[in-house]
């Protein structure tokens, strides 16, 4: 706020080194930086040569003062921007001066801390003990499946590991399975049927019938000689293969026939007819391979195919018809004197004597039966039946015969999470995913209940051995022994067991061994696995939860805000966003009225944590109820004991009642008055701007020279990422329950906490009709465009698969589901989170090559400065003019690549070529945020308009038409950068292409989102592409999110501002309450809320917002100036420029209603 007398600057007025709070106060090409306004890149980010830390790494300060460079990796701990140098080496232990305390070197050799306290004395680093040592501390032995390990004191045997596949007794370490349970294969060395016995060490030999082979780990009935050849089909010959289980198919070449077994060449059209000579007439064979003599009799001879009286003038039988070739027909006329010829109808041949209707393609398959296939004959206007022989039946999916292997309907696993089930025909297996925490074992999906390997104690006098597919357990009775359960393990009582301080996991749970040996305590739970003692991800404790009051009315209609504390690990670090945890309420209630963020867990409701917290809403329970007391919990999907529990009393419903919002639930939004980001899958509302920027994770980007592509290169600052930033894949499948898809390759540089783009790029495969109406959104090309942000929670490298932190929302398949992705081309791509980026070079991604690419996406946690010689561009990155057809063909756009054209409709966005005949040179341009233009006087058309201005879908501009070589045009691509701060001297550019006389290429999308911008005039451009005789591209489509945009800044197209362009947003809800009485008081009793960004106002209505009142949290209740009964909550959110997060994600309200 200024002082007295003191007034704002005009915008644009302030010279360099002038005094400013915002960039518009700034002249052109300046930023406003520590309240000063400077030129673009003139301001040093750090001091030349200075150093800091960054984790164990030391980084220096380059010359330019611009970013920090890596110089040295510490063997220990970096402070202040050094090494420090080491006290000791790392875990090694010394005695104390008192002989009594045992100390271990710290993991970065800073100094020591104790470890042990001994009994009787501390030497050569151990405690000492009064008898004989019984073994040298620290060595290792096996004691059946388990590894134990010397204690320090040397005075026993403590237990260290449990090995499912047993322990090596030379190397003293669990033995590496050396296949998966249960499963089959055929020996590499003998060809002999093995199976793996249950703990995956072993192969036992199974062999096969005399009757049968090994092939792909399954016994197969053998059905012919190695080497014997026959004919499959008429297109297609077998040739048995080495073990005799099949014939393997080899399609005959483009006019070649199947015939005796192997292929031969077409020489004729099946039942055409000609003249050997005059005595003969030959018939062409039905598979076209060769053909028939039919001789001529007595007194007739053989004229144009067929034989006819010699004694007679008449040349053929009148109205007698034959085939003279496969398309024509021949009618004798009346007079016998000769033949009329006509050519059959569309989808006929010509067949004998008639013309046939074509019903199948020649030589393809189909079933008859289960014991019987059927054959389409080279003709093409029938099927030939096909007998299968013994030991095979009919494929259901192919439509030949092959091997039967199994019996119908039977159920095997084909590996440990895949159940596999016969066919109808029994000749092979259909594979379904058993889903998640769950196995295959002996032919059914079961229930995953401990981990592989596993020992826990089921009592004090029971162990449980975990089996290999962890399924079950195998118990021993420690009582039978003499002894009790310890760790997994029957031990003596009382003796040591493990080794002080060593971690093991218990399920899900990491236990810590005590210090004396004995046992172990509970140290935190893992949300993802655990393994080796360590978790496999992040990992919390138990966790307090608080209801926002003490009692609830038992009015079967109020609400209660239920939130946590700070869910954290062992060592503080809060549990990432997006966990989601398992929430109920005791069954006195009316339950949960949070919306369920997973709906693939049937009959449960998880809510995700923002900030490390979670809150949620409980409905209250009838007044009969009145009087009971009543709980909330919430727990983690996979660790029973990261739990939280709040208690709360149901109470007489009097005339205070209570209601809560947690935004999950979109029917609470009163949508004409909300401005903030409502966003029912991180349960907030949130100041646009400050959505996660993150926090610099892949460091500077200094872009000096050259080009850098953010698909094929990793950041050089970056060392340890030997991946591209933005690495990208091709999705082809979508979980059933939409939490996790497949990736087409082996998902190399992605990892857990990346955050990635989901994108739909194209869709169909034809275009759809014509139409003024025409666009994307239409049939199969209705999910193009549609995106999402996502967090990896794994990765499966073994099966190219990725879940994320929360649910799959939107739809990107061919139809309404995910289903069918048939003609889809869907992406996943790494947004690389970069911590300040200077471009003075070129800043690009990898154009559009018709599956992926033509994404630019990036986000900076600081500022991202483009210099005057620098450029970010996707300029001709986006949709393609067709392929050199040799004539006109309509340009590439969203339902698929640019194709031939007979005529100048197109049928997207893509521009077309003339069809006039000599004149169809020219080609109109392609069409986005506008229509393409034609050019001249030539008959070609403009594609349609897509998309909408506020990038709600984001999408690349499409291709011009094109005529034969002419040369080809490309549109714009996507380019999206979000950051703190953006300031442009050079360019940032989505434009398409145009040269010669193809149509030009559309401009492509620009989302730009930074609080501050100074980007100059019309250096952000997505313009159409101008060819020298071509029609014109149309101009794509820019969308600028910013609270502070520099006076007189201007893109080419004009851009849309979005929902960000001021400092203060608003949250408003629908009606809250249930009553039809006055409201006379209220109060907002409690909130959770995130203010680093900013400040939150919060106002209630009795009115239905006719008229607001400001409430402060944790006041008493007060009255409405004006009460009546229609209650409402307004969110104000005021951000202060920083950029920082400014959200609430939970409100509860106390009113009166007498």
């Amino acid at each position: 706020m200024l002082g007295c007398g003191a007034s704002a600057p005009e915008p644009g007025s302030v010279q360099p080194g002038g005094a400013c709070t915002y960039n518009a106060d700034c002249g052109q090409s300046l930023l406003c930086m520590d309240k000063k306004c400077a030129a673009l890149g003139s301001e040093q980010a750090c001091v030349p040569g200075k150093t800091r830390c960054n984790g164990g790494d030391v980084e220096l300060c380059g010359t330019d003062g611009r970013s920090y460079e890596f110089k040295e990796k510490c063997a220990g701990a970096c402070s202040n921007g050094a090494c420090l140098a080491q006290a000791c080496t790392p875990n090694t232990t010394r005695c104390r001066a008192d002989n009594k305390t045992v100390e271990a070197c710290t993991p970065d050799g800073t100094g020591y801390q104790v470890v042990q306290t001994c009994d009787i004395g501390c030497a050569s680093g151990t405690c000492s003990t009064s008898g004989a040592s019984v073994c040298t501390p620290g060595e290792k032995r096996c004691n059946n499946e388990s590894i134990e390990a010397c204690t320090p004191t040397g005075s026993a045997w403590a237990f260290l590991q449990f090995c499912s596949a047993g322990c090596d007794s030379s190397s003293k370490a669990c033995k590496a399975p050396i296949c998966v349970p249960f499963s089959e294969r055929c020996s590499p060395v003998s060809g002999a049927h093995e199976i793996c016995n249950s703990t995956g060490t072993a192969l036992t030999a199974a062999p096969c019938s005399s009757t049968e082979a090994c092939v792909s780990g399954r016994c197969v009935p053998t059905v012919c000689t190695p080497g014997q050849t026959r004919c499959l089909d008429s297109t297609t010959a077998g040739v048995c293969n080495a073990a005799g289980t099949e014939f393997a198919p080899a399609a005959c070449a483009v006019n070649e026939a199947c015939s005796g077994g192997t292929c031969k060449a077409l020489i004729c059209a099946p039942l055409s007819t000609r003249c050997k000579d005059t005595a003969t007439s030959q018939v062409c064979a039905p598979n076209g391979t060769g053909y028939i003599d039919v001789a001529c009799q007595s007194g007739s001879n053989c004229q144009a195919g067929v034989c006819v009286p010699s004694s007679s003038n008449n040349s053929c039988t009148p109205d007698s018809k034959r085939c003279v070739d496969a398309l024509t027909l021949a009618t004798c006329n009346s007079g016998g004197t000769g033949y009329t010829y006509a050519q059959c109808a569309s989808g006929q041949t010509c067949l004998g004597s008639a013309c046939a209707n074509i019903i199948c393609t020649p030589g393809t398959s189909r079933c008859a039966s289960t014991s019987g296939s059927e054959v389409c004959d080279p003709s093409g206007t029938r099927y030939n039946a096909v007998s299968c022989g013994a030991g095979t039946a009919c494929d259901p999916a192919s439509g030949v015969c092959k091997p039967s292997v199994c019996t119908s309907g039977a159920r095997v696993c084909l590996d440990i999470a895949t159940l596999g089930t016969c066919n109808t025909a029994g000749t092979g297996y259909s594979g379904t995913g058993c889903g998640t925490n769950k196995a295959c074992v002996s032919g059914a999906c079961q229930d995953v209940v401990c981990a592989p390997g596993s020992a826990t104690c089921s009592n004090s006098t029971t162990a449980a051995i975990c089996n290999a597919t962890g399924t079950g357990s195998t118990t021993v009775d420690c009582a039978a022994q003499g002894k009790v359960c310890v760790a997994g393990t029957c031990q003596t009582s009382g003796a040591v067991i493990c080794v002080p301080g060593r971690t093991r996991c218990n399920g899900t749970d990491v236990e810590e061994c005590k210090p004396d040996g004995t046992g172990y305590n509970y140290l935190q739970s893992c949300t993802t696995t655990c393994s080796n003692g360590a978790c496999g991800g992040a990992a919390c404790k138990p966790f307090t939860l608080r209801a926002s009051s003490s009692s609830l009315p038992a009015d079967n209609n109020s609400t209660l805000l239920i939130t946590s504390d700070t869910i954290t690990d062992n060592n503080g670090v809060p549990v990432p966003d997006g966990t989601l945890f398992t929430v109920s309420a005791s069954n006195n209630t009316g339950g949960v009225l949070s919306a369920d963020l997973n709906p693939s867990t049937s009959g449960t409701i998880e809510v995700a944590s923002i900030n490390g917290k979670i809150d949620f809403l409980v409905k209250s329970g009838p007044g009969a109820n009145a009087g009971q007391s009543a709980t909330a919990t919430a727990t983690t999907l996979t660790a029973s004991n990261c739990r939280g529990t709040a208690n709360f009393q149901l109470a007489v419903s009097g005339t205070n009642l209570w209601v809560g919002e947690d935004f999950t639930r979109t029917t609470a939004k009163d949508g004409a008055t909300t401005s903030a980001n409502w966003d029912v899958e991180r349960a907030e509302a949130s100041f646009p701007l400050v959505a996660g920027l993150g926090n610099g994770e892949d460091g500077d980007l200094y872009v000096s020279s050259g080009t850098f592509n953010i698909n094929t290169q990793p950041n050089p600052a970056i060392p340890s990422r030997t991946f591209p930033d933005a690495v990208a894949y091709r999705v082809t499948a979508f979980s059933t329950d939409n939490t996790a898809l497949t990736l087409a390759d082996f998902p190399a540089g992605l990892a857990v906490g990346d955050e990635v783009v989901l994108i739909n790029l194209q869709g169909g495969s034809n275009f759809p009709s014509p139409s003024a109406t025409v666009s994307a959104g239409v049939g199969d090309t209705g999910n193009v465009g549609t995106y999402e942000i996502f967090t990896v929670r794994s990765v499966n490298f073994g099966t190219n698969q990725l879940t994320f932190t929360s649910p799959i929302l939107k739809t990107y398949g061919a139809t309404n589901s995910n289903a069918t992705l048939t003609g889809q081309k869907i992406i996943v791509q790494r947004i690389p989170h970069y911590r300040n980026v200077t471009v003075s070079g070129t800043l690009t991604a990898s154009p559009w090559d018709g599956t992926q690419g033509g994404i630019f996406f990036i986000k900076v946690s600081g500022a991202l400065v483009v210099l005057p010689s620098g450029q970010i561009t996707m300029a001709g990155s986006g949709y393609r003019s067709a392929v050199n057809t040799g004539t006109w063909s309509v340009g590439e756009s969203y339902s698929g690549p640019g194709a031939q054209s007979a005529v100048c409709t197109p049928a997207n966005g893509g521009g077309s070529a003339s069809g006039n005949g000599s004149s169809c040179y020219y080609s109109a341009g392609g069409s986005y945020g506008t229509a393409g233009t034609p050019r001249g006087t030539q008959n070609v058309a403009v594609g349609f308009t897509y998309g909408d201005a506020l990038l709600t879908k984001w999408f690349m501009g499409s291709a011009g038409g094109r005529y034969s070589s002419n040369a080809a045009t490309t549109a714009g691509g996507i380019v999206v950068v979000w950051a703190n701060t953006l300031g442009v001297g050079g360019r940032i550019s989505a434009d398409g292409t145009g040269v010669d006389a193809s149509g030009g290429g559309a401009g492509g999308s620009v989302y730009l989102r930074a609080t501050t911008m100074n980007i100059g005039q019309d250096r952000v451009t997505a313009k159409g592409g101008l060819p020298t005789s071509g029609g014109y591209g149309g101009a794509g489509r820019i969308r600028i999110d910013t609270t502070s945009l520099h006076a007189g800044d201007t893109t080419s197209p004009t851009f849309t501002p979005g929902s960000s362009n001021s400092s203060t947003v608003r949250a408003q809800t629908g009606t809250l309450d249930n009553v039809s009485g006055t409201i006379t008081k209220a109060r907002v009793v409690s909130t959770v809320q995130d203010t680093r960004g900013g400040s939150v106002t919060y106002e209630l209505s009795s009115n239905g917002g006719a008229n607001w009142k400001a409430f402060t949290p944790g006041d008493p209740l007060q009255s409405f100036d004006l009460a009546a009964s229609d209650l409402r909550l307004r969110i104000i959110l005021t951000s202060d420029g920083s950029n920082r997060p400014l959200s609430v994600q939970g409100v509860s309200i106390e009113y009166q209603a007498p």
